[in-house]
């Protein structure tokens, strides 16, 4: 079934899934969380009750059986309840291998979190489906896998 509505001013048809996907040149500047997050907005009824989400791939930077895991987050406390909900895996078998900590100094709104994890595909699915379910408050993001 198709329906047609408004989004901003915008139409849009309801009839599938949305995607987000970002192409850029050798050199140009990286796309802001602000940018990122208002175009997952737009695709939130294509998605989960959890709303849309964005991959990005880029499969020879790691060539071993670890998944990269980035997530935007808001500040210092968001972090570290993004952080302990994956971690709260562990028991499951999740292992975060190795993070590289968000830079909030040079992040204009939301910083990324960059975790390398070990962990099999539908633990990671729902490890990083719960971060997203618990970050948001009054759809407001306080961090968001992508």
């Amino acid at each position: 079934m198709t329906k047609r509505f408004r989004h901003q001013d915008i139409p849009v048809q309801l009839d599938g899934c949305g995607v987000f996907g970002v192409l850029a040149k050798h050199g140009a500047p990286s796309v802001g969380s602000d940018e990122t997050l208002t175009a997952i907005e737009c695709a939130r009824f294509r998605g989960s009750k959890f709303g849309a989400g964005f991959s990005g791939f880029k499969m020879d930077s790691y060539p071993d059986k670890y998944a990269i895991v980035k997530t935007f987050v808001l500040d210092e406390d968001a972090y570290k309840q993004a952080r302990d909900i994956l971690s709260s895996y562990a028991a499951d078998g999740l292992q975060i291998v190795d993070e590289t900590p968000p830079d909030f100094a040079s992040a204009s709104t939301m910083a990324t979190w960059e975790a390398r994890v070990n962990a099999e595909p539908e633990l990671l699915y729902r490890a990083t489906m719960d971060v997203n379910g618990q970050m948001v408050q009054d759809w407001s993001y306080r961090a968001r896998v992508y």
